[in-house]
C-alpha cells in the first residue's frame, strides 16, 4: 500500500502519521524509530530539518525539474498543523502575545504552512505553469483543542461527530474560474471524480466511486449533486449507557455511534463524542473568560441523553436545539438510510501487531514488510 504502488511515480515523507516535525520519528508500541521515507526507500537524512520546509524544498524540486509540456498529479500531505506541536522559533516569536503556549505554537505552525504553500504557489508561477494549474486545499477533520486547535463557533472538536470535528473548510483555484464560495454540500469522495472530470480525464476502468464529481457546481455554480452524505457508522462504539429508551421502526441499531448528513438535516445516533471529550462549545482560551457565555468548555460529560439526535444545520449550524421528537418522520427516513449503508459494510478487522513492521526488526525505521506467508487475495484496481 505504499505509494509507489498505488500510482505515484515518486514519494517522500512519511507512511504513519505524527510524527516528529524535526526528528520524523513517531513512538508507538512501546517503541521509538524513524519514519521518513524517500525514493522508496528509508531514511534519516533529513533529521533535524523541519517537515514544512522540506516538503517545499521538495516540491520546489521537482516543479522545476518537470516538463511544462506533460500533466501531472501532485499531492502534497503537509504535517502542519498536527500535533506534535512543533514550530521553528522565528515563527513561534511572532505570537508572542498569546499567552496560551499550545496555541501560541499552533498559530506558528499555522503561519508556517502558510509560507510552505505560498513557496509552492510561486513554484508554479516561476515555472509558467499556474494558469493551467488546479489547485485543491483542504483539510481532513476539525480541529483538536486537546493539542492547540479550535472551532468555535462549531459545536466539538477532532475524533466528534459534532460540525467542529467533521465539517472542513476548503478552496479550490480552477483555471477560468472566478474567485466565488459555494454554499453547497461537498463531501472529501466527491474530490476524485471532480478532479477527473476538471482535467477531462475518463474513467477508462469503469470505477465506481463512492462520491460524485462537483464539477458542475464549481464551474457553473450549478447544485451540488450530493444531497446526503454518510459520516460514519463505527459499530464498535456502542452507546449502552444512554437513558434513551424511544423506539424506531428502523431495525438500525441507535446505540451504533454514526452521523448522516441529508439535506438540511443530520441525524446522529449513540455517543457523537469518544469518552472524555467535551460535548459543548469549546472557547479559545486566549478569549477572556468575562467575555464568555454559557461556559462549556469543561463539559465532559461522557454519556450521552439521547441515542437518537437531529439537528436543522441550515438553520442551527452550531448544534444548539436537538429537534428529534418534533421530527419523527424525517428521524425514521435517516434511520432507515444508515441501515441501507450498513447492509453492505465491510465488518472490522482487527488483526493481531505484526512484529516484523517494528523500528527493532529494521535498522531504528519503521518500514513496510511482506509477509511472505501470506498472499494477497486481490488485484488493486487502481
Amino acid at each position: 500500500m505504499v505509494p509507489e504502488n498505488r500510482g505515484f511515480e515518486s514519494h517522500y515523507g512519511y507512511l504513519i502519521g505524527a510524527e516528529g516535525h524535526y526528528n520524523h520519528s513517531q513512538f508507538i508500541q512501546g517503541q521509538s524509530g524513524v519514519d521518513f521515507r524517500d525514493g522508496g526507500k528509508s531514511t534519516n537524512s533529513s533529521w533535524g530539518q523541519y517537515g514544512a520546509e522540506i516538503f517545499a524544498d521538495r516540491v520546489e524540486k521537482l516543479v522545476e525539474a518537470h516538463d511544462p509540456e506533460e500533466s501531472f498529479y501532485m499531492y502534497v500531505g503537509l504535517q502542519n498543523v498536527h500535533y506534535p506541536l512543533e514550530a521553528p522559533q522565528k515563527y513561534v516569536d511572532m505570537y508572542s502575545w498569546i499567552e496560551d503556549r499550545d496555541r501560541r505554537i499552533y498559530a506558528a505552525m499555522t503561519k508556517s504552512m502558510d509560507d510552505t504553500v505560498g513557496r509552492i504557489i510561486d513554484s508554479f508561477k516561476n515555472k509558467g505553469l499556474w494558469e493551467d494549474t488546479i489547485v485543491y486545499f483542504t483539510t481532513d477533520n476539525g480541529g483538536s483543542t486537546l493539542y492547540g486547535g479550535n472551532n468555535w463557533p462549531l459545536r466539538g472538536l477532532k475524533n466528534t461527530l459534532w460540525e467542529g470535528g467533521i465539517r472542513g473548510i476548503g478552496s479550490i483555484k480552477i483555471p477560468g474560474v472566478s474567485a466565488d464560495k459555494r454554499n453547497q454540500l461537498m463531501h472529501v469522495v466527491d474530490v476524485f471524480p471532480t478532479l477527473l472530470d476538471l482535467t477531462q480525464c475518463a474513467n477508462t476502468r469503469k470505477v465506481k466511486f463512492d462520491g460524485k464529481s462537483q464539477a458542475k457546481m464549481l464551474v457553473e455554480n450549478d447544485e451540488s449533486q450530493n444531497d446526503s452524505f454518510l459520516i460514519n457508522i463505527d459499530p464498535l462504539r456502542l452507546n449502552k449507557k444512554s437513558p434513551d429508551n424511544r423506539t424506531w421502526n428502523s431495525d438500525y441499531d441507535v446505540r451504533v455511534q454514526s452521523g448522516l448528513r441529508w439535506k438540511q438535516w443530520k441525524l446522529l445516533t449513540g455517543q457523537p463524542s469518544s469518552d472524555g471529550y467535551p460535548t459543548g462549545h469549546i472557547y479559545p482560551p486566549e478569549w477572556p473568560k468575562t467575555d464568555r457565555k454559557n461556559d462549556n468548555t469543561n463539559n465532559f460529560d461522557a454519556i450521552s441523553d439521547l441515542n437518537v439526535r437531529l439537528y436543522d444545520i441550515e438553520n442551527d449550524p452550531l448544534e444548539d436545539f436537538e429537534i428529534s421528537n418534533e421530527n419523527k418522520d424525517i428521524v425514521e427516513q435517516m434511520l432507515n438510510m444508515l441501515s441501507a449503508y450498513n447492509s453492505n459494510a465491510v465488518p472490522c478487522r482487527w488483526p493481531k501487531p505484526d512484529p516484523a513492521g517494528l523500528p527493532d526488526q529494521n535498522d531504528g525505521f519503521w518500514k513496510p514488510w511482506i509477509n511472505t506467508n501470506h498472499k494477497l487475495q486481490f488485484e488493486p484496481s487502481l
